[in-house]
């Protein structure tokens, strides 16, 4: 709210932080606009490598119900497996079911997703949070069709994320690799390592190990990323 005292709508703030970034950088940004954090999360993802979504709070259910649930916070693949048990699918789905019968069978994760569905989010944005991980992804104007294309781009973002991990003097064990298809299916793959590693020859012999283990080879791939 004091924001927009300050600077105007949250559509124009939004405007003026993606051309800063341009301005001092020479990168592009997206922006997500919406009256909760978690709507705004996903609208900023919406329309890679320079959009701005914005979600109005009476558009916010039409926005979110086709959406997989995948997209939402906290939804791995244990997590899915449960849901999928209820015939839940879509968030649409998660916001039929009986906040009951979500605790029930979820605990507090299942009442937050109950929440996330309904657009409600009240956890407050904290942007001094100490960096737990780090990573890079990018989306592409192109479909990546083959996955020759997909490992090239594959080194590229891994040469990015270890020359960052390196710059802050940190190394990491966990590997998780990020598709996003050419129908919006996100599917994510994780290795636990022995050894903490920050070399980008071993991040990506690692990532295309974890690529083979997806669809890569059926269907083209829109986004990439690695953390």
């Amino acid at each position: 709210t004091d924001s927009v005292h300050l600077f105007g709508p949250a559509e124009y703030i939004a405007m003026q932080i993606k051309q800063s970034i341009r301005e001092e950088t020479g990168l592009t940004a997206s922006a997500g606009v919406s009256s909760c954090k978690f709507v705004a999360k996903i609208a900023s993802d919406f329309d890679k490598p320079d959009g701005l979504t914005v979600v109005p709070p009476d558009r916010i259910t039409a926005f979110l119900d086709p959406l997989t649930i995948e997209r939402m916070w906290g939804v791995g693949r244990e997590t899915q497996k449960a849901l999928s048990t209820l015939g839940i699918r879509t968030v649409a789905d998660v916001r039929r079911v009986p906040v009951e019968v979500l605790k029930k069978k979820l605990g507090k994760h299942g009442v937050q997703l109950a929440l996330l569905s309904r657009g409600i989010d009240p956890s407050p944005v904290n942007p001094q949070r100490e960096m737990k991980s780090l990573g890079r992804e990018e989306t592409y104007d192109n479909d990546l069709v083959t996955i020759g294309e997909m490992k090239t781009e594959l080194f590229a973002l891994a040469s990015r994320v270890t020359r960052r991990a390196r710059r802050y003097g940190l190394v990491g064990r966990t590997l998780t690799l990020k598709v996003k298809h050419h129908d919006f299916s996100l599917v994510t793959r994780s290795v636990t390592l022995s050894e903490p590693i920050d070399d980008a020859h071993e991040v990506y012999a690692y990532c295309c190990r974890l690529l083979d283990t997806t669809a890569a080879r059926q269907k083209p791939a829109r986004l990439l990323g690695i953390y």
